[in-house]
């Protein structure tokens, strides 16, 4: 098996060769780039204000899959808000969400962010992450969150 195993002939680009981009031909409806950034931009705004699960309600697929590094994913919306609740039942007080870079492409969106924290149990948490999401139908339909877990560290 080579490394151009994975891709399909571009018959659908009409151009001989292999497609390096055989997302961009699933029959789903694909944003424009201007209406990602503006999903991306309101999705981060409910962060920032702290409405994580009015987010995920608003903004992700009831088929969502979410991955922290390279743990097992988890599927499904409602499995992927108790997860999330089991995270912001150990958070006392946010301190800043900072988004330090985003971008979007092909149906995909990236944001860097930072998060400041509380812990319930008074340690002050910092964290610098990177989430990839990729939607369909408005909706992201997997996102994976990157982050070493050795710079989660009290300030």
């Amino acid at each position: 098996m080579n490394r151009w195993s994975g891709f399909s002939p571009i018959k659908k680009c009409g151009k001989p060769g292999l497609c390096l981009h055989p997302a961009r031909h699933e029959r789903s409806f694909t944003m424009s780039t201007q209406n990602l950034q503006q999903r991306l931009h309101d999705l981060l705004n409910y962060i920032h204000q702290g409405k994580i699960i009015e987010a995920m309600n608003e903004f992700y697929d009831k088929d969502t899959v979410m991955q922290d590094n390279a743990n097992t994913p988890t599927k499904g919306l409602a499995a992927n808000i108790e997860r999330e609740k089991q995270f912001l039942s150990g958070v006392k007080e946010w301190k800043g969400f900072e988004v330090k870079a985003s971008g979007t492409g092909d149906n995909v969106t990236f944001y860097e962010c930072t998060l400041d924290f509380i812990a319930t149990s008074g340690q002050p948490v910092h964290m610098e992450q990177v989430s990839v999401a990729k939607w369909k139908n408005g909706k992201i339909v997997h996102e994976r969150f990157y982050y070493d877990t050795g710079a989660k560290r009290g300030t």
